[in-house]
């Protein structure tokens, strides 16, 4: 599934490299969880738990500089459209001027 989701596409070569290792420290747990019979389905949960959370908390910093990185390009990209903008509206009112202009001089 991680190699497929990879070939699509959905995710890095590094993202699929991250999972493929947390599925590894997985098994080697699993493997832990069948020889003691002593650890419960709660230290299941617990381990699955912290796991999960890492990975949260490591994707959360991952989104947030990429945000972080992406905040003033889009700033400046909307800046210059702003520009283009207001550029593109003052030559359409001066044109407008001309052509009442012209219009006038020709009655």
């Amino acid at each position: 599934m991680i190699l497929e989701m990879l070939e699509d596409g959905k995710i890095t070569a590094n993202e699929a490299t991250q999972l493929l290792e947390s599925l590894k420290h997985a098994g080697v747990k699993r493997e832990r969880w069948e020889e003691e019979d002593d650890w419960d389905f709660g230290e299941h949960v617990k381990v699955f738990s912290k796991n999960v959370e890492a990975f949260s908390r490591e994707v959360g910093a991952k989104m947030d500089s990429a945000f972080k990185t992406m905040e003033p390009k889009l700033r400046a990209a909307t800046k210059v459209v702003v520009e283009k903008d207001g550029q593109r509206r003052q030559r359409d009112f001066q044109s407008a001027q001309r052509e009442r202009q012209e219009h006038g001089k020709s009655r």
